[in-house]
Parts: structure tokens; sequence; C-alpha cells
């Protein structure tokens, strides 16, 4: 009798002795998963004693292409933080003054000064002299 017709429609019989619900244990790494995983930890490594590289540009395939993306990663990042130095130079003011926005009073403008003497006027003049001065006459 097949297990399909015992009943089980291809089950096969449980051997392993548990309730079948613990997940199978991990594989053991190959020496090719084990070498990427030490490459990792050495490039981290780099890039914590280089602060000064382009991340994304360090890594490779071997211990040797790994050490020799050092290089050009500090090259780029050099090239890179030039750019922004020279840019940021020739960018802002040299004082803070001179960075200052003009100052502007704040509320109604003072009032303007006179250019003829209107203490002797009549007030009917005085009205007319000031209409005139606002633009409304």
């Amino acid at each position: 009798m097949t297990s399909q017709a015992a009943g089980g429609a291809g089950v096969t019989p449980d051997t392993g002795g548990g309730s079948g619900d613990a997940p199978a244990p991990a594989p053991e790494p190959g020496p090719v998963d084990q070498a990427r995983v030490e490459l990792a930890r050495v490039r981290e490594l780099v890039l914590q004693a280089n602060p000064d590289v382009v991340a994304e540009m360090v890594g490779g395939d071997s211990f040797d292409s790994l050490l020799a993306s050092v290089d050009a990663a500090r090259a780029a990042y050099r090239r890179i933080a030039g750019e922004v130095s020279s840019s940021t130079a020739a960018g802002p003011p040299a004082t803070a003054a001179a960075a200052a926005p003009p100052s502007v009073p704040a509320g109604q403008p003072g009032r303007q000064p006179y250019t003829s003497a209107v203490e002797d006027l009549s007030p009917a003049v005085k009205i007319a002299e000031g209409l005139k001065r606002r633009g409304a006459g």
C-alpha cells in the first residue's frame, strides 16, 4: 500500500518526533558564504578606519580588490570636498553685515520734514498744503 492509498495524498510520515511546528535548522554556511560575511566585516572596519572615503565606492570580491577600492574612494571624496568648499567660499559674503538685509522700521513711517514754513499760514492754506503733499489735491 502506498502513502496515497493510506489516506494521505502525498503526505510523508513525521519521523522528527516533534510537533512539526519547529523551523528547520539553518544550513551551515558554506566556505563561499563565510568568505562573503568576513569580507563584509572587513569592509565595515575599513570604512570605520577611513571616514574620508565615499562609502559606496568601497567594495570588491576579494580582500585585495576591497583595499584597492579605498584609494579611488578617497580620491573621489577629496574631489567632492574640494568642489563643495570652493563653491561655498565664493558663495556667501565675507562679513555678517554684508549678509544682513537692510533694516526697515516697523509701523507707520515717520513724519516728513516740511520744506516751507507753515507756522505763519492760515488754517485753510495749511489744509491745502497737507492735501497737496498727500497727493490728493
